[in-house]
């Protein structure tokens, strides 16, 4: 079965981009510090929440980071934007999804549409599409 894998020049633009984020965070906090020091205003609450705002935005540049290098440099990716065939990579995301006994035979998800299908059909009753 083909699935949709994130390309790994997508996921390194991405890691560069949640760098830029960071930084970008990181400036932000030290630049209010800088400038609300200078007018005695550390403890206002209009302060408190420039600092979170930068202090957030840093957290998630973090976090894009981690996901974007796990996309990049690990091999079963998250589906998204390649097709890839399942002889290449597993799909690390539909592969606890795949299937549960149920009934006559083996209950499978259809991969366009992810509607629940028996093992003999031929097209998927949600979308129409042949399997």
């Amino acid at each position: 079965m083909k699935s949709i894998k994130p390309g790994k020049a997508t996921s390194f633009a991405g890691i560069i981009g949640s760098v830029i984020l960071v930084i970008f965070g990181i400036a932000w906090t030290l630049l209010v510090i800088s400038l609300f020091s200078q007018e005695d205003e550390l403890g206002t609450p209009v302060f408190y929440f420039f600092v979170l705002f930068g202090i957030v935005f840093t957290g998630i540049g973090i976090a894009s980071a981690v996901y974007n290098y796990r996309n990049t440099y690990s091999k079963n990716r998250y589906s998204l934007y390649d097709i890839v065939d399942s002889s290449e990579e597993k799909d690390a995301f539909h592969s606890s999804w795949d299937s549960t006994s149920a009934g006559k035979g083996t209950m499978n998800y259809c991969p366009h549409c992810g509607a629940s299908l028996q093992q003999d059909f031929t097209f998927c009753p949600g979308c129409g599409k042949k399997l």
